[in-house]
């Protein structure tokens, strides 16, 4: 959650309101510290995201 704000009065649709986004997330962890991440997400806007994040330690 966020405040988009803008003193020279730009008139984005993002401009001087407040912005939230949802979603949920699942870690999958192995050996030796490898963590792969799924988020999925969706804003005010309506736009939707799937995310995929790995750290692989070596």
């Amino acid at each position: 959650m966020g405040y988009g704000y803008s003193k020279l009065g730009l008139s984005g649709e993002l401009s001087n309101r407040i912005l939230y986004t949802a979603g949920v997330g699942i870690d999958v962890v192995s050996f030796y510290d490898t963590c792969i991440r799924f988020e999925y997400s969706i804003n005010q806007l309506g736009e939707k995201g799937l995310f995929l994040h790995a750290k692989l330690d070596m």
